[in-house]
């Protein structure tokens, strides 16, 4: 049997260090990305981190559908 337990950690650079503090304790990392907004410099840092931890990590590109619904962008310039 598994048990996962989930930790959202805020985006906020006020929050480095509990980003860090939590990333020591984590088997894994899933990153949520806005798809519109793209990564913040937050992010960024997270993710450096965690590889240095070498920490597996999976991308999660989230709100896909503001590409067409708010930028109205055509799936093949979406895509790039």
């Amino acid at each position: 049997s598994f048990v996962i337990n989930a930790i959202d950690t805020p985006g906020h650079v006020d929050f480095n260090d509990e980003v860090a503090a939590v990333l020591k304790l984590v088997d894994g990392v899933v990153v949520v990305i806005d798809s519109v907004e793209g990564i913040m410099c937050q992010s960024e840092e997270s993710i450096k981190y965690a590889i240095d931890l070498s920490l597996p990590i999976v991308l999660v590109i989230n709100k896909i559908e503001r590409l067409w619904l708010e930028l109205r962008l055509s799936p093949i310039d979406a895509y790039y």
